[in-house]
């Protein structure tokens, strides 16, 4: 899909089977949606092994599935598939190198796996130098979608980033059922007259944003001011254009210019150096 990080991800489990201690869910259904207009759903279920394909891909011309490595024209429209369409397989199980006891070792613990074990791989590449078999952008893509799944099944929240873009009057105000935990950066508010308008009032006002939203490189025709301290717990504002006002107590405020953040794009200057 030539579409490596996503945009968004929300995410439902728990440890429903497993009750041993473990800090991770055993069963999970996360979807992350993708900046070119494509969703992906990733399922774990520790508690069933029912086998299915490892991969299904649902597209306008029809299906395609891990299991058969074949395309069809079900479920597309008009341009859907006349003829299915079969790839090779990927070479099964790859032995390993032999062991200091002779014989073979299988390259992974589950054979579902095919390839060289990866974290031999690497291993070997760090001695070696050698290329490794997964290039680092695919390692980082995984790294991201996974962070943004558990930081989404951990904080019960969306998590999403809003960059590089203006507006004649922008508002950065969440409905309170929907306060996801969001990266604001490098935008123009424009007029800036309502950069944290929101309803609501007491006893049903709840908090307009997730926890840890970070407000970053924020410029608009006037000084924007802080938002009332029930506007989200942890927030942090850094190079917000006036940033006047009196913060929340777990706040975190640094009214520096807008001119002088060491990035004015905080996602792509992290994207930019962990893809080195």
């Amino acid at each position: 899909m030539d579409d490596p990080l996503p945009s968004t991800a929300v995410a439902h489990g728990g440890v429903y089977v497993w009750k041993d201690g473990r800090e991770h869910a055993d069963t999970i259904e996360c979807v992350m949606e993708y900046p070119k207009g494509f969703i992906l759903k990733y399922a774990t279920r520790l508690g069933n092994n029912n086998p299915v394909p490892e991969a299904i891909f649902f597209g306008t011309k029809g299906t395609f599935d891990t299991e058969s490595w074949t395309a069809r024209g079900t479920g597309g429209g008009k341009d859907a598939l006349t003829q299915t369409v079969t790839v090779p397989k990927p070479a099964a199980l790859v032995p390993a190198a032999p062991t200091n006891g002779g014989g073979d070792t299988p390259a992974q613990l589950d054979a579902r796996v095919g390839g060289e074990g990866h974290v031999r791989n690497w291993l070997e590449c760090v001695r070696s130098r050698k290329t490794r078999n997964a290039p680092i952008e695919v390692g980082y893509a995984h790294t991201v979608a996974s962070i943004m799944c558990f930081k989404a099944w951990e904080s019960g929240r969306r998590h999403s980033v809003w960059a590089d873009g203006r507006g004649l009057d922008l508002n950065m105000d969440h409905h309170g059922r929907g306060n996801y935990g969001t990266l604001w950066t490098r935008l123009d508010l424009g007029a800036g007259t309502r950069p944290f308008a929101s309803g609501g009032t007491a006893p049903l006002r709840m908090p307009h944003s997730g926890a840890r939203t970070v407000y970053w490189n924020i410029t608009a025709a006037r000084d924007i001011a802080l938002p009332p301290s029930d506007f989200g717990p942890l927030l942090s504002f850094v190079a917000m254009r006036g940033s006047a006002g009196r913060p929340a107590a777990d706040w975190f405020v640094e009214p520096m210019a807008a001119s002088n953040p060491c990035q004015e794009n905080l996602q792509a200057a992290m994207l930019s150096r962990r893809r080195r």
